[in-house]
């Protein structure tokens, strides 16, 4: 089973920071906040709406960060 986390309480770090926390602590799946009351810090829709470049580099970055 994995544990998982909403990205939204460590929006003061970066997506990077974040993942590399989440991972080191065991976390296997992460949901990132996209707008609404919690915030956009680690997935500004606007920015990844229909931008292929910035989807990439998030599933890299992901990728980067293998389930435990």
């Amino acid at each position: 089973m994995d544990i998982g986390v909403l990205t939204v309480p460590l929006g003061g770090q970066s997506r990077e920071e974040a993942f590399s926390y989440l991972t080191e602590i065991g976390v296997g799946a992460v949901e990132l906040g996209c707008g609404g009351y919690p915030g956009e810090d680690h997935l500004p829709r606007e920015e990844f709406l229909g931008n292929a470049d910035v989807q990439a580099e998030l599933r890299d970055l992901i990728d980067e960060h293998p389930r435990p």
